[in-house]
């Protein structure tokens, strides 16, 4: 059976790609990453169901006790929501942005001049993944043309980020220096 979100991102991708752009680098977040970092919610979303229960048990705002369990069971899920969008994100890296690529957001796209990116690395020691922070260069995003607006931009749980963080700097300059 084919790797259907998988397959969805790359077309993405190829339709994504300007004339004279080619890829130079593509990736995607390790499931089991992602799972451990969204697992951090649970005690909370425990808590929050717990207190659901207590407040339809003891009071009579039944409303606003299915409100209260909804964003439990939303936190308690969200480790089996990351394993499941994993393997349809993709990150490329092109000769002239950086690109995130999610079929399941309404914007599957947000792409990022090279030019316009400060970047950040988080790894620990030993680790084997390590996110990619894409920071901004300006203070307003909109104000470089082609900067979709993203919650985090950032490669997570990628392997070996220093050489990918290497290979945009390099991208950088030598852009830079053509345009």
């Amino acid at each position: 059976m084919p790797d259907r979100p998988a397959e969805a991102a790359e077309r993405i991708l190829l339709r994504s790609l300007e004339g004279d752009e080619r890829v130079l680098w593509t990736g995607r977040p390790d499931p089991l990453a992602l799972v451990r970092m969204e697992r951090k919610w649970r005690p909370g979303g425990l808590a929050l169901v717990l207190i659901a229960l207590w407040i339809a048990w003891r009071t009579e705002a039944l409303p606003l006790a299915v409100l209260v369990a909804a964003f439990g069971a939303n936190a308690l899920t969200l480790p089996w929501r990351a394993a499941r969008a994993a393997p349809g994100i993709l990150y490329a890296v092109t000769n002239k942005r950086v690109l995130i690529i999610d079929p399941a957001r309404l914007q599957p796209v947000q792409p990022y001049p090279v030019t316009a990116l400060k970047l950040q690395l988080r790894q620990i020691a030993g680790a084997e993944t390590g996110d990619l922070l894409l920071r901004r260069r300006d203070y307003f995003p909109a104000a470089i043309e082609g900067v979709a607006r993203q919650r985090r931009p950032v490669f997570q749980a990628i392997h070996d980020p220093g050489a990918v963080a290497e290979l945009i700097r390099r991208q950088a300059v030598r852009f830079a220096h053509l345009a």
